[in-house]
């Protein structure tokens, strides 16, 4: 009996030691278990910040980059003004909920294009930072956070991102202004020589290669637009250009804003025939329905209503200084383009003169231009009102009549696209922005 008791007695010891053996291996696999998940949950979460950050952070320096290049394309000497720009853009990216201060931001403008990107000094490049160490070895302490990590020693993290914006050529517009005006023709006949404000297009005398306002040459080029006698192909002669849409309001709508009707316009591709007994207009292509001189009192109140946006705006020798372009609001919210400059610089279309002399049109209905290039025209106003009686130039009119409707203007670059159905790029002072890196 007593063998039997000591037996049971020591099967029962035995049992207690296997169950703490099993409850303490199964603490060490528990354990081993937890630690792999925390890692992993390290790697999930605290992965995650980084990657999200950085995916915010290229938006950041995306935009910076695009809005910097934008405004270097109007006025390509206004390096502070593109580098604030970049900093108020990229401030207004939250990086996982910190919005990027100025001293985080890096802005290297202008700079050469990278490879494959068609070079040239032409390029801006704002980095954004979150805790990494610039490129310029500068140390930036806003470095991002940590949940699971930190249990294995690792408080925080760093990202950055870099984005290149690039200016290049191109070769259509959106919103562009109903005004077509004769391109810059080889004048052979005026005295003097050269092509003038004042000048008459005289076949076969004078000549015409497309294009003939090139840039950078031309640029701040003063142009007066005017209405004019069809046979006299005046310098500034202005036409209208005709998109087929009925209303009083229209032509003065389409100078004041950016309707939804105006379409996409680029330069003569020259591949179909564009003149009055040639196939349908496509300003895609550059071909555009015009009718012979504009609605006068319509042209006054557009551009009335035009110039009351950026009222302050004027032109400096360069290029445009004051109104919004000065105020910490910017010129984005006037616009009706929504573009960071002056609402008074416009795309204007000039027009191969003597395609147009050479087809046939008459009475100033059924007439074709053939877009030879797109400008920036910032307009300055009226000559009434950019000049006095006594330093009224000739090209201006004669009469206070004249005077008060002739419109002045000065050759800019200006914004636009490539588009695959336009023509040429060469001399354009079209451009456009796009992100190369």
């Amino acid at each position: 009996m007593s063998r039997l008791v000591r037996h049971s007695q020591l099967g029962s010891g035995s049992r207690e030691l296997n169950l703490k053996s099993e409850r303490g291996a199964m603490l060490i696999m528990v354990a081993v278990c937890l630690l792999a998940l925390t890692l992993l949950s390290a790697v999930v979460v605290d992965y995650g910040i980084l990657w999200t950050s950085r995916r915010q952070a290229q938006n950041s320096a995306d935009s910076a980059a695009m809005a910097a290049a934008i405004t270097l394309l109007a006025e390509p000497t206004k390096t502070a003004e593109a580098t604030s720009v970049a900093h108020k853009v990229a401030s207004e990216n939250a990086v996982w909920a910190e919005y990027p201060k100025d001293a985080d931001v890096l802005v290297d403008l202008p700079i050469t294009c990278p490879p494959g990107t068609g070079g040239g000094v032409g390029c801006v490049r704002v980095d954004v930072q979150r805790g990494q160490t610039d490129r310029n070895g500068g140390v930036h302490t806003n470095k991002l956070p940590t949940l699971f990590a930190q249990l294995a020693g690792i408080s925080s993290q760093a990202i950055m991102a870099t984005a290149t914006a690039q200016v290049i050529s191109g070769n259509a517009v959106r919103c562009i202004k109903p005004w077509a005006v004769p391109d810059k023709w080889i004048d052979n006949d005026e005295s003097g020589g050269g092509w003038a404000q004042t000048d008459i297009y005289n076949p076969p005398t004078d000549s015409y290669v497309m294009p003939g306002f090139k840039n950078p040459g031309d640029d701040g080029t003063e142009i007066v637009l005017k209405s004019g006698n069809e046979a006299n192909f005046s310098a500034g002669w202005m036409q209208e250009i005709d998109w087929g849409i009925p209303g009083s309001n229209v032509y003065a709508d389409e100078i004041a804003g950016c309707p939804s009707w105006v379409p996409t316009v680029g330069i003569y591709d020259g591949t179909y025939k564009c003149d009055a007994s040639g196939d349908t207009p496509d300003p895609t292509k550059g071909c555009i329905s015009v009718k012979t001189g504009t609605s006068q009192g319509k042209t006054v109140s557009g551009v009335g209503d035009l110039i009351a946006l950026d009222s302050g705006a004027y032109w400096n020798g360069t290029g445009v200084s004051g109104g919004c372009g000065d105020t910490p609001a910017g010129c984005g919210s006037i616009n009706p383009t929504g573009y960071e400059f002056s609402p008074r610089i416009v795309p204007v279309a000039l027009f191969n003169i003597d395609a147009y002399h050479n087809e046939a049109c008459s009475g100033g209905t059924g007439c074709v231009i053939q877009v030879s290039n797109l400008i920036g025209f910032f307009i300055e106003g009226f000559c009434s009102d950019v000049y006095t009686a006594a330093t009224m130039p000739a090209y201006c009119g004669t009469k206070k009549s004249q005077w008060d409707k002739n419109l002045v203007g000065r050759i800019m670059k200006y914004p636009g696209s490539f588009d695959f159905e336009g023509g040429p790029t060469t001399s354009s002072f079209t451009q456009f922005v796009r992100l190369v890196r």
